[in-house]
């Protein structure tokens, strides 16, 4: 019981710090949490004998999971990127560009993924190897598909949003 106390305390501790340093640690926390959580979800239907006939198949995966976090990620975080590197010309440019091609760099992702994904195909596995594919979609929709909002929410919180200002009613 004391073991378990003590650990509850550092827990909620480190939560509280999180939440007091501010929206920038509160998304990396949920980045974290969904590494995790894909990565249990990935090796829950995985079957080890198989995966040893396909070796690159899990890292598919992982370059699927990266895809979608840079695709929804970048939605997210380009406005405030544009006006946090502000300072410097050379690093403006370069974000500024990255931006503006976000959507195109995240296809081209999507796509090199998909050819890489039909070009490790091999005879009498295609059941397994398009069920794992389907697998992964379906896990990034429902990481992403909660955490997006998440994330959001919190760039867009009530109590720690920056610049927040009282505004009178007319």
């Amino acid at each position: 019981m004391l073991i378990r106390a003590y650990s509850s305390i550092w827990v909620i501790g480190g939560f509280v710090l999180i939440i007091y340093m501010a929206h920038l640690y509160i998304t990396a926390m949920v980045v974290v949490i969904q590494i995790f959580m894909a990565k249990e979800l990935f090796s829950l239907l995985r079957r080890a004998h198989e995966d040893r006939q396909l070796p690159g198949f899990r890292l598919l995966n992982w370059h699927f999971f990266f895809t979608a976090m840079l695709f929804v990620y970048g939605r997210i975080l380009s406005p405030r990127l544009v006006n946090t590197v502000t300072s410097d010309m050379v690093l403006y440019r370069l974000v500024s560009s990255l931006i503006k091609y976000h959507v195109v760099i995240c296809y081209a992702l999507y796509i090199s993924g998909f050819m890489w994904f039909i070009l490790t195909l091999k005879k009498k596995m295609y059941k397994y190897q398009f069920g794992q594919y389907a697998w992964t979609h379906m896990i990034l929709i429902v990481v992403f598909g909660q955490s997006s909002f998440t994330v959001a929410s919190i760039f867009e919180g009530i109590f720690w949003r920056e610049g927040l200002k009282m505004q009178p009613l007319d």
